[in-house]
């Protein structure tokens, strides 16, 4: 396997956000409702940037490695987290709540904490990711650290998963192979595993995506979608043709509160397969599943960005999304300093690199630098 080289490198990590970017805007405005729809394109005002938590809050993290190096562990975030965070809802505040009663992670995510389960910890691995290209060991180890400051049990598994697919995407471009990496880092019987099994199955059984959603809410029923209910069209994006108004799904089992991470990852994996290497496509499907939708359509189209590159994302959908960060749920007067758009953010990110991937990172003479990968990109335990 070839060493990454820097243009190259710098063009998955742009491709990355990019892609983050135009899945997180496409979705938001159908996150927390339950439906199933037909979109193809953005279907809201797209020429100024929407405020995202998906990336807001590894801004807070860039911070934390710019100051800390790679030295950085749970105990390190959680005080990041807990000074730069505005968020006091769900799992993001009961971390702090935690934090600031003096329980230090990993029992910030679990103590009194209903939502330990849910989407907040594995919306925002890209930067390990990036930081740990090639490497998905390092990339779960940091989200392990990330994830558990708010999150515990399928909250923390569905982070170490995601992490590890796209630390190994910079190299590996096989989704099965990806999949496989990803499962080699989270325990066997986890409801994450067995919900990317059955997304799977569905896939090779030739069943369509709405079939495969159905039985994915039957496995592991989700509650994102009960926060909002059924569809019914907003001043945003009214009712139309592509999302109709939609009525309650009776056949779909009652979800426990906040056990949302099993399901969503098997809604990225969904859009991922039936996509079929069609970046559009892919994140529309995720989108047209329903639930937390700018997070799934988000996370996918941040997978095939790093796969594609920048240079390779679909003009059309580059074009048409604005690649400004504006951000709300993180302190604008700390001097946390966050980059304006995702240019810079890749140029700050990029810098931090050889800093975290040390001995793996090698210096060339024009200045840049290239990535080495891992020796294996499976979590071997030793005996």
């Amino acid at each position: 396997m070839n060493n990454l080289k820097f243009r190259e490198y710098y063009d998955k990590v742009k491709g990355c956000y990019l892609g983050k970017n135009i899945g997180g805007t496409l979705g938001a405005p159908f996150e927390c409702y339950r439906g199933v729809y037909d979109i193809d394109g953005f279907m809201q005002d797209v020429s100024s940037p929407i405020p995202n938590d998906d990336v807001d809050l590894q801004l807070v993290w860039l911070a934390a490695v710019e100051q800390e190096g790679r030295r950085i562990d749970s105990h390190v975030l959680a005080e990041y987290w807990d000074y730069y965070v505005t968020a006091v809802i769900s799992e993001y505040g009961t971390g702090k709540n935690n934090f600031n009663k003096g329980i230090m992670p990993p029992h910030t995510g679990y103590l009194r904490n209903f939502n330990r389960d849910s989407n907040g910890a594995w919306i925002r691995t890209e930067i390990w990711a990036c930081l740990c290209a090639g490497n998905p060991m390092l990339a779960a180890t940091y989200a392990y650290y990330d994830s558990c400051v708010d999150h515990s049990d399928e909250g923390v598994n569905s982070a170490v998963f995601i992490a590890a697919v796209q630390a190994a995407a910079f190299f590996e471009s096989d989704v099965h192979k990806l999949l496989d990496i990803g499962f080699s880092f989270i325990p066997k019987e986890s409801a994450v595993r067995k919900a990317v099994e059955l997304a799977v199955e569905c896939y090779e059984a030739g069943e369509d995506w709405r079939t495969a959603r159905k039985k994915l809410f039957r496995l592991v029923p989700s509650s994102f979608g009960e926060i909002a209910g059924a569809w019914k069209g907003t001043a945003e994006v009214p009712a139309c043709e592509k999302c109709p108004v939609q009525e309650w799904e009776t056949d779909i089992p009652k979800a426990q509160h906040g056990f949302d991470a099993p399901w969503s990852i098997g809604a990225i994996v969904i859009g991922w397969l039936y996509g079929e290497g069609d970046f559009g496509r892919s994140v529309c499907i995720a989108t047209n599943l329903g639930e937390d939708t700018d997070c799934t359509a988000g996370t996918l189209g941040a997978i095939l960005g790093i796969i594609s590159g920048a240079s390779g994302l679909p003009a059309k959908w580059v074009d048409a999304c604005s690649d400004k960060i504006a951000t709300w749920t993180i302190r604008r007067d700390a001097k946390l300093n966050p980059p304006s758009d995702i240019s810079a953010l890749c140029e700050r990110l990029v810098q931090q690199t050889p800093v975290v991937l040390r001995g793996r990172c090698r210096l060339c003479g024009n200045g840049s630098y290239e990535i080495e990968p891992a020796a294996s990109f499976h979590y071997k335990p030793s005996a």
